[in-house]
C-alpha cells in the first residue's frame, strides 16, 4: 500500500525541506549595539539613607521617562541616516535595575549603523536630560528671586508708610521679615545644590551579530509537516481508492 504513496511523500518532504531552507535564508539577521549613559541627581527628599539610591533611581526615571515621551528620535535617526519610526521601531531604553544607569540598545542590518544608532540616541538622551533640568533649575530659582522681591518690596512698602501706622502693621511686618529669611534659605541651597552628573558611561563601538534563527528549528517542522501530510495523502487517497475497489 506504501508504494504507491512513496513518490508524492518524497515530493512533499522535498518541498517542505526547501520551504524550510527559504525560511532560515529569509530570517531576521541583523546587529545589536549597545551604549549606556547615567542621571545621576542630587539627593532632595530626606528620607532614609538606605533608600537614597532608590530616591536617585526614581528621580532617574522620572527625568528619563520625560524625555523619551517627547521627539527624541529625530536627530539620532538623521545622524544614523534612517527615518524616526525606524529609529524608535529598532531602539530601546531600560534603567538597570536600581541604579541611575540606561541602556540603550538599537538594531540594525549593519553594524556601524547600529552603533551610530546608539550612540546618538545615548547623547540624545544626556543632552536633553541636562537641558530639562537646568530648565528646572532655572525656573525655581527665578520663582524664588521673584518671591523675595515682592516679599522685600511689601516690606519696604509697609516701613514707608507715616507713623502711627495701622494698627497690625509691625506684626505684618514681623512675619513678611520671616518670610524673607526662609525665602533666602530656600535660595540658598537652590543655588548651592550639587550639579548633576549627566554623561554617558560607555559608547558602542560596532554591533554584535544578533543571529535569530534556528535551522534545526525549521527542520524538525517542516519533517512534522511532512509526515502529516504523508498520512494525509495515505489517508485520502485510500477513501478514494476503496470504493473503486469493490466495484
Amino acid at each position: 500500500m506504501w508504494k504507491r504513496y512513496l513518490v508524492p511523500c518524497v515530493l512533499v518532504i522535498i518541498v517542505a525541506g526547501a520551504i524550510a531552507a527559504v525560511v532560515y535564508k529569509r530570517g531576521k539577521v541583523d546587529y545589536q549595539a549597545s551604549c549606556v549613559f547615567q542621571v545621576s541627581l542630587p539627593v532632595t527628599s530626606r528620607g532614609p539613607a538606605s533608600d537614597v539610591l532608590t530616591f536617585q533611581a526614581q528621580d532617574a526615571a522620572i527625568e528619563v521617562h520625560r524625555v523619551g515621551s517627547g521627539n527624541v528620535f529625530t536627530t539620532p535617526a538623521l545622524t544614523a541616516g534612517i527615518d524616526p519610526a525606524t529609529a524608535a521601531a529598532s531602539s530601546s531604553v531600560t534603567q538597570s535595575g536600581i541604579s541611575s544607569d540606561f541602556l540603550v540598545v538599537a538594531e540594525g542590518s549593519d553594524s556601524g549603523r547600529a552603533a551610530i544608532l546608539a550612540n546618538a540616541l545615548c547623547d540624545e538622551y544626556v543632552s536633553r536630560v541636562i537641558q530639562q533640568r537646568v530648565q528646572e533649575r532655572d525656573s525655581v530659582v527665578g520663582q524664588l528671586e521673584t518671591n523675595l522681591a515682592d516679599l522685600e518690596g511689601s516690606v519696604q512698602a509697609l516701613i514707608a508708610k507715616p507713623v502711627p501706622r495701622p494698627a497690625g502693621t509691625d506684626s505684618i511686618i514681623a512675619a513678611r521679615q520671616k518670610a524673607i529669611a526662609s525665602a533666602q534659605t530656600l535660595l540658598a541651597i537652590a543655588l548651592s545644590t550639587p550639579p548633576d552628573d549627566v554623561a554617558v558611561v560607555t559608547r558602542s563601538v560596532g554591533g554584535g551579530l544578533n543571529d535569530t534563527r534556528d535551522l534545526t528549528r525549521n527542520v524538525l517542522i517542516a519533517g512534522v509537516a511532512s509526515l502529516l501530510a504523508c498520512f494525509l495523502i495515505v489517508m485520502v487517497g485510500e477513501i478514494i481508492r476503496e470504493p473503486r475497489s469493490n466495484q
